[in-house]
Formats: structure tokens, sequence, C-alpha cells
């Protein structure tokens, strides 16, 4: 009887003499369709309208691709975490964590913390930058997100004087000086600032950043504090 090997697995099927002329036969082990005269192998037809369960499956998805696909998912899931942490700001304190701070942190007047300096930039910033103080004083300016405090005291001027002036300092002493410290208020802590009073006496927690150039204030200078929060002057 004569011996036909299946193309799919190699298998060896005895057939008939007179089925080696068959158009077609399937290998019961692989159910693969091949013709047995000549090994030649045939692909199943699916009819249009044959059951989604009879198609050809499709090729294979490497793994490689799939760790390259997983690994930039993941990276931008981590990214839209990172940039939502950092929209959102730090985690406001509970008051008892502020009280501990307000304890903790060095005490200054604001025309006191400017004098130091304007007296020595250096030597100050040893002392106060990156530090948290709280600082107390008279408040010049109100803003979304920031308090600030002005140093320079109104005075009568004469005419001599005034008509020596710059158009911006003109401006400054008809309409007020800018501050020149500046409290920075996180989103989470701005409404902080919805209740407080221009001109009113205050005293704020916040970490000192340094002083930087701004050539909109007096002297073209502010000093800058970040994370601010009101201070409650009974911690003193």
């Amino acid at each position: 009887m004569p011996t036909v090997i299946c193309p799919g697995c190699g298998r060896e099927i005895r057939l008939p003499a007179n089925e080696l002329s068959l158009p077609s036969i399937t290998c019961a082990r692989c159910d693969t369709a091949f013709v047995p005269s000549t090994g030649q192998t045939l692909a199943p037809v699916v009819p249009d309208d044959s059951p989604a369960e009879y198609a050809p499956p499709p090729p294979p998805v490497r793994r490689g691709a799939l760790f390259v696909v997983g690994g930039v998912v993941a990276l931008t899931l981590l990214l839209i975490l990172i940039v939502a942490a950092m929209q959102r700001g730090p985690a406001k304190k509970t008051k008892a964590e502020q009280d501990r701070e307000d304890r903790s942190a060095k005490w200054v007047n604001s025309i006191e913390l400017w004098n130091q300096y304007r007296a020595n930039a250096a030597k100050a910033d040893l002392d106060y930058k990156g530090q948290r103080v709280v600082i107390n004083g008279r408040i010049s300016e109100i803003n979304s997100d920031s308090i600030g405090f002005g140093v320079v005291a109104g005075v009568l001027v004469t005419q001599d004087v005034y008509d020596r002036m710059t158009a911006q300092e003109k401006r400054w002493y008809n309409e007020g000086y800018p501050a020149n410290i500046v409290c920075r208020f996180d989103s989470n802590r701005r409404s902080e600032i919805a209740g407080i009073k221009k001109d009113s006496m205050i005293s704020i927690n916040g970490r000192v950043v340094g002083m930087k150039k701004d050539p909109e204030v007096w002297m073209g200078q502010k000093i800058l504090l970040e994370d601010c929060w009101l201070a409650d002057p009974a911690e003193k």
C-alpha cells in the first residue's frame, strides 16, 4: 500500500492506490489538507457567511513587541501621574503641623529681613535661604496667589525733588510703592488670602528663596518666599 507524507506534521499516511488520485485528503493528526499525489498543501476556504470561529487565526504577536507596547503605556501613565501631582502641589499641612513649624521657625520683621539682605545678601542667604521663617509686617500688596510687604515709607518730598524723579518713581510716589518682599501661596492655600485686607499687620510662614532682580520694584530687587501660609502669632 502506497505511503504519503503529511506536509503539516510529517506523519506517514498509508493510502490505497486508487486514493492517490484524489484531489485532496486531510491529515487526522494536524488537520492539514493536501494533494496526496504531490504533497502540496491546500489553504482552507472560508465562505463569506461562515462563522468567525472558522476564519484563519491572526498572525502571532511577538513577545518583544508586547513588551515594548506595555512599557510605553506604563511610562505614559507614570508621566500623567507626575504632571497631575505637580499641578495639585504639595499636600496641605494640618493646623497642628503648621503650628509646630510656626514655633520652630525663626521670626523676623519684614523691614529687618530687607535691611539684612540689602546690607549683605550673601550672608543673609547663609542665614535664611532655604529656611522657613515667619515674617511679620504691614501688607502693601495682595494678589490672587501672593501677599507682599512694602519697605518704603511714604514721605513728602519737595517739588524740586519730585521734578527730578523718573516717570516710574513718580508713579510709585503717587500710587504706592510695589512690594519688595513677596510671599507666594500654593494653590491649595490661596483661599487664605481672600480674608486679608491691605495695610493690615500679619504674620506669614514661608520658605526663603532669596533676593531676585526685578526692575519693576524699588531698588530693582525683591525677596521671594514660597510655600507660604498664614502663621498664628500665638505660636511665636
